[in-house]
């Protein structure tokens, strides 16, 4: 499996550079609210990696079938936290 970059992949390691961001004193803000949220960022962020890889053994005959999905994944994430705070 050969691998290469994907909408998945770039989003999870955004997720994961933002749970460290959030580990730091600059991230956690004045109540130090970053610690309780480093752990279920950096779990959505392995959760999107395992995703990745999960989508790539599925659907690995052609390389644009994987992009889609993801792209579905990344769409319906932000719908589902969209309508989630109303």
């Amino acid at each position: 499996m050969k691998f290469y970059q994907s909408p998945l992949i770039i989003f999870s390691s955004f997720l994961f550079l933002y749970s460290l961001y959030l580990l730091t004193d600059k991230g956690s803000g004045p109540m130090g609210f970053g610690m309780l949220l480093f752990i279920p960022i950096l779990l959505f962020s392995i959760a999107g990696l395992l995703l990745h890889l999960f989508i790539t053994a599925v659907f690995i005959k052609k390389k644009w079938h994987p992009f889609l999905a993801e792209i579905l994944v990344i769409i319906f994430f932000f719908l589902w936290l969209f309508f989630i705070n109303r």
